[in-house]
């Protein structure tokens, strides 16, 4: 007989589900973003950064907290990659890239002109009563 892992919260059944693939699990969370990472986020689509020194930096998206003042990195894994082969490396370029100020100034400029052209997201900056949303992504 299987061992079955079951997590029940709230009178619920969960049962562990196993992801086809990365992307599979990727797009469940950009599905479901806002549960995860809260009502007052906004997500935006993957960026590339590329430092002077040639460190090249892929997330999964932008996570920003606009009730928090924060952004966040957003990558995916599943359980099955490699903690020190694959994840370590990863978050060492991505720590390495968004600490240059200047993948920081055009990561900023690029999630500002995003907000500039997206209705929703304007809107969104608008309600949490932020008045110059390039200021607020600068600091």
């Amino acid at each position: 007989m299987a061992n079955i892992m079951l997590l029940l919260k709230d009178g619920v059944k969960y049962l562990p589900y196993e992801y086809v693939s990365e992307e599979e699990l990727t797009q469940m969370v950009i599905e479901h973003y806002k549960e995860i990472f809260g009502t007052n986020t906004l997500y935006f689509d993957p960026q590339t950064m590329r430092t002077q020194i040639g460190v090249i930096a892929r997330n999964d998206g932008i996570i920003l907290a606009l009730d928090q003042n924060q952004w966040y990195i957003l990558e995916v894994e599943v359980s099955q990659h490699s903690l020190r082969k694959h994840i370590i490396p990863q978050i060492t370029d991505f720590n390495i890239a968004y600490q240059q100020p200047e993948t920081r100034r055009k990561l900023t400029d690029v999630l500002y002109a995003l907000i500039r052209q997206d209705p929703y997201k304007t809107a969104a900056v608008q309600t949490q009563k932020i008045e110059d949303a390039h200021k607020h992504l600068t600091e």
